[in-house]
């Protein structure tokens, strides 16, 4: 039984390696084509927007999710409560992020950023979505399956973001590229458990 579970953390460890850098890399590319495409103002307009993902990233994903992946054991009350929750956190914060985009925008004295970070706003509740699929993935140690998942949600956004760049969408372009990462990614993990939340909350 030990063979077996020093096995398979030897082979989550290597994938879980490979998703890092996968992730990294392909992000790099992408990001190395942007910057030939777009202006070096679109770039700061949107680095001011990132603040938000930052804090929606420490927010929602760092919540019960890691509590599903340490508790030794776990039932339908716990996965149910972790998701309800996260979820609620992921549209209290999208609400808020929506509503405050303007007065974060002048805190900036960057106006031109209120529109962008309304948009950006799903990116709370995608993520909620993804939280508790993505943790019982990694209580199995199934890093594959979440490499596939990075990798497919990096290249498609990638995709989509050099496409839009092209095109002329000039800071949009990030937005479309978060929003589509994060929609692929969450689509892709929900596809790789067979978990679905029930109304049980602990």
């Amino acid at each position: 039984m030990n063979e077996v579970l020093r096995r398979r953390a030897a082979e989550g460890t290597f994938w879980a390696y490979v998703q890092n850098w996968a992730g990294r890399g392909l992000s790099l590319v992408v990001f190395l084509a942007l910057a030939r495409l777009l202006d070096p103002v679109d770039f700061g307009v949107f680095a001011v927007a990132l603040v938000l993902l930052t804090l929606a990233e420490v927010l929602v994903e760092q919540g019960l999710a890691h509590a599903i992946v340490q508790r030794h054991e776990i039932d339908a009350s716990h996965l149910g409560t972790a998701f309800w929750v996260a979820l609620a956190a992921g549209l209290a914060f999208a609400c808020a992020a929506f509503v405050s985009a303007g007065a974060l925008a002048l805190a900036f004295e960057h106006p031109e950023i209120a529109p962008l970070i309304r948009a950006l706003s799903p990116v709370f509740v995608l993520m909620a979505l993804s939280s508790v699929p993505a943790a019982l993935l990694r209580r199995e140690l199934d890093y594959k399956q979440l490499a596939k998942c990075t990798v497919a949600a990096n290249l498609t956004s990638g995709a989509v973001a050099i496409w839009l760049a092209v095109l002329g969408a000039g800071a949009w372009t990030f937005v479309a590229q978060q929003l589509t990462f994060q929609l692929v990614g969450a689509v892709a993990i929900w596809r790789s458990v067979s978990w679905r939340p029930a109304r049980t909350v602990s």
